[in-house]
This record gives C-alpha cells, sequence and structure tokens, in this order.
C-alpha cells in the first residue's frame, strides 16, 4: 500500500509535559524531521518531487514550537489543545528515539561493555518507553515510511499504545472547551 499523508485535526484537549520528558520528544521530531528531509532530497535528485513536503512542514513548526517552549525554562512544557495528529508526530519521533537507544544498547551489549553501565543505559531506554508509552495512541504512518521494513515489525512489537498510569513525566489534563488554537491544533 502507497504511503497517503493524513493528518487528524481532532483536539485531544490540553497537555502538560515535563521539560525533561518534551526534550526528548523534540529529540525525535529532529530526527523524523532529518529522516524525511533526507528522503525528499533523495526524490528530487532522483528527478522527483519531493513526496514529504507536507509532513516537513508539520515537523517544522512542532519543532519550532518546541524550542521556544523549552527555551523559556520552565520545568513543564504546556500544550493548549493538542491535535490527534500532533500527538501522533510526538509518538512517531519518540518511537524513533527508543530505536536508536535500543540499536546502542544491542551495539554495547555485542561489544562487552560492563553490566552496570548496560544496566543504567536498560534503565533509560525503559524511561523513553514509558513516555512513548505515554503518549497514548499509534504513531504517525510516516514512521514506517522512514524506518526500513524489517525494524518496522520490531517497533511494532515493542511499542505500547495504551498508557500504564502516570510515570511523573506528564500530566495529561483536559480543558473544557477550547476555541484557542496552535500549532498543534
Amino acid at each position: 500500500m502507497v504511503y497517503k499523508h493524513n493528518f487528524d485535526s481532532t483536539s485531544l484537549g490540553d497537555f502538560t509535559f515535563s521539560a525533561e520528558a518534551y526534550r526528548l520528544i523534540q529529540e525525535g521530531l529532529q530526527g523524523l524531521q532529518s529522516e524525511v528531509e533526507t528522503w525528499n532530497h533523495k526524490a528530487k535528485l532522483a528527478g522527483a518531487a519531493p513526496p514529504y513536503e507536507q509532513e516537513s512542514a508539520i515537523l517544522r513548526a512542532l519543532i519550532e514550537f518546541g524550542s521556544e517552549k523549552l527555551a523559556e525554562k520552565r520545568p513543564v512544557i504546556y500544550i493548549p489543545g493538542i491535535s490527534v495528529g500532533s500527538m501522533r508526530y510526538l509518538r512517531a519521533g519518540t518511537e524513533l528515539v527508543l530505536r536508536w537507544k535500543r540499536e546502542e544498547l544491542k551495539k554495547y551489549r555485542a561489544s562487552g561493555w560492563p553490566s552496570a553501565v548496560l544496566q543504567n543505559l536498560q534503565r533509560s531506554l525503559e524511561e523513553v518507553d514509558k513516555i512513548a508509552s505515554s503518549l497514548g495512541g499509534e504513531p504517525a504512518d510516516l514512521l514506517w515510511e522512514v524506518v526500513p521494513d524489517h525494524e518496522s515489525g520490531e517497533i511494532v512489537s515493542q511499542m505500547r499504545t495504551e498508557a500504564e498510569g502516570l510515570s511523573g513525566c506528564w500530566r495529561p489534563y483536559y480543558a473544557r472547551s477550547r476555541a484557542k488554537r496552535s500549532y498543534f491544533s
């Protein structure tokens, strides 16, 4: 099946994230943006139109929003009226970070790193997994486009689509109806 851009602008309500968790989410969004730009560039070099221009624009807006919020140096990042589509992008970026951390851990195990270091790296990976799980829902379909096929199955099998309770990294709350829209709506 051929990929088709899809963005659900339905509001999930207002969310807050710890700055620490959001820095990780931001890293994932930047990684996803890099992957998208790589494929857009390859398409141009091959004489085709860039296939992910809409996705790239959405990611740029999300990254800009996140950079502004993180620059405020507050302990909590508040996102009013986040949309389903934006949350799916946040999840996709976080799943990409999980993929990187799993690959690193596998490489370090194979090269014989000490068990205490590996254990701490495993804990770090578990924290990222908690953040990804807390985002709920499925990641944006774009993730499956930029991750090699053999890795997509691994991500799906390891992904948790339901939050397992509050981990302290984020605290969602729903406001009564809000008319205010943002980059995330």
